[in-house]
């Protein structure tokens, strides 16, 4: 019969077998006590190789479960153990999946510290896989670190491991990163390319996550705007019955670690520009407790644009918050731990992308991420800005609510205007808006970025691009204008606007500015055409509300004519200023 040590060995073996299976099975509470009791065994029995092989499969679930400090600690452990053992493969790898917690962690530099001598190894000792795997590590460290050029050096070793290894799996992911960094440098062509051949290599071995991914980014499908439920999903537990003190927040705690890592991945969200709601059955008070109160929450209700928290349903409350932030429905993705109020959402509204959630709210973030919602091939700085710009609409939305009339509104907004020509600052945002505007745009032309910076110059055309700032913030651009001009006419080649600033006599102050604009430079008629699409109906009107006269029929393709007359056009009194140190546009000399 085996003795007492043997038996005790193999049933630590048993359990680190457990432990093994429930990780594969996502179940980390159950890898974690397993792990922990073999670690235990072990460790009692003075079983070196044993305890450190329970320490590396221990440390993945740690870190799926946030508890990334104790991960830390046990790799740093078995490393030494396997140092100790003169085991260099086994060290390395465990310093492989440290530097893999460092960086889960924001330690970027102690993450490099650990993974540069580690590709030299990894040269020497010809393991092709684990040295393009450590480059690619480096790569996102130094894009992390804003290195876009040692990224795309470590990217680029690594990509020709990979290929020499004809590993599409890594490929895939590595061309994904490089689309990544050149989307962030503003290299959006660059971007497109490196994406397509990431979702060919994608397609081969079947990876759907990074399909999605990708093809969400390239077809600019990106939701705008995050609602989220609080109890039990930004919280552990219900703040009406547990009480400030009484829901999980704390940081240190694997409970509380979890919806501090939901509240971690909203504020990065928000800060690309991603629009945060929240919509909770609760008292209104109760609900905004935790944000004024908590010193364990992360986000802050200055964080939240629209704050909903009352005993109504959610497809109702969620309609609300739509309205509130004027966008569409299909703009929206709700997180919410209720499995019962996400099959309503879905039932009633189902336009909001609700993700499906498990009962382990340290995956809430992961399943959040891995649905690419929110993945965008450009961002520029207005997209970075749109949290604050949409929070601005909510906030006006209020104060409408509460005013007397529109124009008591509009006078109270103390809004600014700013007109400037086309240039090079404004140029990505410019070509965004104009291939990306349907609905207030009474043309629909589509024009490149090339041919937008050739009608800067020309002496052809006249170019506007506007900005609206009042007490709630600035709108950013939110109107663009091209003129073709001519000896004794203008005529509008592109017109759009942004649908958040409708209703705010915007369009009655542009013609002001063109017609003056026109005017001075000689022109005695200003020309409009609308041509109607599926889409722009709510532009068909413009000409006619502003005193253009329509001139003749409509084209083949519906297409109307409108002229205004310049010598007998009286300005509009409008509720706004021009901004102070306006770059005016010059008048332009007749041909």
């Amino acid at each position: 019969m085996p003795g007492a040590e043997g038996m005790t060995g193999s049933r630590a073996r048993a359990v680190y077998s457990v432990g093994t299976m429930a990780y594969r099975l996502n179940d980390f509470e159950s890898n974690h006590r397993h792990s922990m009791e073999a670690i235990r065994i072990f460790r009692q029995l003075d079983d070196r190789r044993g305890l450190a092989s329970s320490m590396l499969g221990a440390a993945p679930a740690l870190q799926r479960m946030n508890r990334c400090s104790e991960a830390r600690s046990l790799l740093a452990e078995a490393a030494g153990i396997w140092e100790e053992l003169g085991e260099e493969t086994a060290r390395d790898y465990a310093l492989s999946n440290l530097a893999s917690v460092a960086r889960l962690e924001h330690d970027y530099e102690g993450a490099r510290a650990i993974l540069e001598p580690l590709v030299e190894k990894f040269r020497m000792r010809g393991d092709t896989q684990a040295t393009a795997a450590s480059l690619s590590a480096l790569g996102d460290i130094a894009a992390a670190q804003k290195n876009p050029l040692l990224a795309r050096s470590h990217y680029q070793e690594a990509l020709q491991l990979f290929e020499t290894m004809r590993d599409p799996a890594g490929v895939a992911r590595v061309k994904a990163d490089l689309g990544d960094l050149s989307r962030d440098c503003n290299d959006h062509e660059t971007a497109r390319t490196y994406y397509l051949e990431a979702l060919r290599e994608s397609v081969k071995v079947g990876r759907r996550s990074s399909i999605a991914r990708i093809l969400g980014a390239m077809r600019g499908k990106a939701r705008k705007c995050l609602v989220l439920d609080l109890d039990n999903t930004l919280w552990g537990g219900v703040i009406g019955d547990d009480g400030l003190d009484g829901i999980a927040l704390a940081e240190g705690d694997a409970r509380g670690e979890a919806f501090r890592a939901i509240q971690a991945a909203a504020a990065d969200l928000r800060r690309r520009g991603v629009v945060l709601a929240v919509c909770s059955k609760n008292d209104d008070a109760a609900a905004r407790m935790p944000f004024h109160s908590h010193p364990g929450m992360l986000l802050k209700e200055s964080d939240i644009a629209v704050f909903v928290a009352n005993w109504d349903d959610k497809a109702t409350n969620i309609e609300r918050i739509a309205a509130r932030l004027e966008l569409g429905l299909d703009a929206l993705v709700l997180l919410d731990d209720n499995p019962m109020e996400r099959a309503l959402v879905r039932e009633c509204l189902p336009e909001v992308a609700v993700p499906e959630l498990g009962d382990d709210p340290s995956q809430y973030a992961r399943c959040l991420f891995a649905a690419g919602y929110f993945e965008s091939l450009a961002f520029t700085r207005e997209d970075l800005a749109r949290a604050d710009q949409y929070k601005g609409n909510a906030d006006r939305s209020q104060l409408l609510e509460t005013s007397r009339n529109l124009d008591d509104f509009l006078r109270s907004l103390d809004m600014r205007i700013e007109f400037a020509p086309f240039d090079s600052v404004g140029r990505k945002r410019i070509t965004q808006l104009i291939n990306k505007t349907n609905q207030f745009n009474v043309t629909t032309r589509r024009y490149t970025e090339r041919q937008v910076a050739a009608v800067e110059t020309s002496p052809a055309h006249r170019t506007l691009q506007v900005g609206v700032r009042d007490r709630f913030g600035d709108n950013g651009t939110i109107a663009i204008l091209i003129c073709d001009v001519r000896a004794d006419e203008w005529e509008i080649d592109t017109w759009l606007m942004s649908c958040r600033v409708l209703n705010r006599r915007i369009e009655e102050a542009i013609c002001n500015r063109v017609a003056a604009d026109a005017k001075a430079a000689g022109a005695h008629r200003l020309v409009g055409t609308f041509a109607p699409t599926e889409r722009n109906g709510i532009a068909a009107d413009l000409f006619e509300r502003l005193g253009f006269e329509r001139s003749g029929d409509p084209d083949a393709a519906g297409a109307t004519r409108w002229v205004l007359d310049l010598d007998r056009f009286v300005p509009f009194d409008v509720p706004l200023a021009e901004a102070p140190g306006d770059r005016r546009v010059e008048p332009a000399a007749a041909d």
